[in-house]
């Protein structure tokens, strides 16, 4: 199996407890790159929610949007007050 590729189907709570920290960690990692990627690729989440005219890039995980370079850079100027 390709060092990326985890296939979970079938898989008992007995093997997910016998894994250790580190494959655990790497598990999760791939399956939220799994799900970002899934997000991603879908064609409503393609444009900047901010300006939705360009092209995104950038993922705000809090919020749940995508956005432009542009915009993204507008967020992390207003600090975590108030973009978060």
């Amino acid at each position: 199996m390709a060092k990326n590729k985890v296939d979970i189907t079938g898989v008992n709570t007995k093997d997910l407890i016998s894994l250790s920290n580190e494959e655990m960690e790497r598990l999760f990692k791939i399956v939220k790159e799994k799900q970002l990627e899934k997000l991603y690729t879908d064609e409503k989440n393609s444009t900047c929610f901010d300006c939705d005219n360009k092209p995104a890039h950038w993922a705000s995980i809090s919020n749940g949007i995508f956005l432009c370079l542009e915009c993204s850079g507008e967020h992390r100027g207003f600090g975590i007050n108030e973009s978060n």
